[in-house]
C-alpha cells in the first residue's frame, strides 16, 4: 500500500506534466522544492503562532503552514515576473520529457512531504489501510533531506545538512512520545467516574491512616 501512494501519486503528476509542457511543470517543481525547503525549516518561526493547538500538532501544523505561505509566495513571483502568460517555446522532447520529469519530482516532493506532515503527529500511530509508520517515515525523511541537501548545494550551505538533520530528529523523538502516550492512553480507555463520596476525604481518615501506618512500622521492627 505505501509503494501505492509513494509512486502512483509521482506517476499521476508526471502524465499531468507530460500534459503541461516543460515551463509550467519546471515552475512548479521550484515552487514545491523550496516550499517543503522554507516550510520544514522554518517551523521554530511560526510555531508560537500556535500555541493554542496541542503540542502533538503543534510543529506539523506550522510546517504546513509556512510551505503554504512560502509556495504561493513563489508562485505569485512567477506569475508576476510572466503577467502575459507568455508561453516559452523549447524543442519537443524537452516539453514532454522534460514536463513529465518535472512532474515526477513534483509529484515525489508533495506525497514525501505529506507524509512527514504525517509522521510528525501522534497519528502516525493509527495510519490507515494497515499502512505501517516506520517505512512510510524513512521514504519521507529521505525525501525531505534530498531537497534539503540540493538546495544546501545549490545555495552554498552544505554545513546545515547536519544541523537540519538533528532538528527533523528531533521533532521526530518528540512525534514518537505523543504517539506513545497516545497509544497508552488508548488501550487505558477512558478514567473510570467516582462518586463525589469516593473522592471526597472523611473526617479522620487521615489520622486513621497515619495510625495504621505506625501501626504496621511497629510489626515490622518487632
Amino acid at each position: 500500500m505505501e509503494l501505492l501512494f509513494f509512486w502512483g501519486i509521482p506517476l499521476i503528476a508526471a502524465i499531468i506534466g507530460f500534459r503541461r509542457m516543460f515551463y509550467g511543470t519546471f515552475t512548479m517543481f521550484l515552487c514545491f522544492a523550496f516550499g517543503a525547503y522554507l516550510g520544514m525549516w522554518s517551523e521554530g518561526l511560526f510555531s508560537f503562532l500556535f500555541g493554542f493547538l496541542p503540542p502533538g500538532i503543534r510543529s506539523a501544523v506550522a510546517v504546513a503552514v509556512a510551505a503554504v505561505i512560502f509556495g504561493v509566495v513563489l508562485l505569485l513571483a512567477f506569475n508576476a515576473l510572466n503577467p502575459q502568460d507568455k508561453v516559452y517555446p523549447f524543442p519537443p522532447l524537452l516539453e514532454r520529457g522534460g514536463g513529465a520529469l518535472f512532474g515526477l519530482l513534483n509529484g515525489i516532493i508533495l506525497i514525501r512531504f505529506i507524509a512527514l506532515l504525517v509522521c510528525l503527529t501522534p497519528f502516525k500511530a493509527e495510519l490507515p489501510l494497515g499502512m505501517e509508520a516506520a517505512p512510510i517515515q524513512a521514504r519521507a525523511v529521505g525525501g525531505i533531506m534530498a531537497v534539503t541537501r540540493g538546495i544546501n548545494l545549490f545555495t552554498l550551505q552544505l554545513g546545515r545538512n547536519s544541523a537540519c538533520r538533528e532538528r527533523l530528529d528531533n521533532l521526530l523523538i518528540a512525534a514518537d512520545e505523543a504517539a506513545a502516550d497516545r497509544v497508552i492512553r488508548d488501550a487505558q480507555g477512558p478514567a473510570p467516574a467516582t462518586s463525589s463520596s469516593e473522592t471526597t476525604v472523611k473526617p479522620g481518615a487521615l489520622h486513621h491512616a497515619v495510625e495504621q501506618k505506625e501501626m504496621l512500622e511497629q510489626e515490622v521492627k518487632q
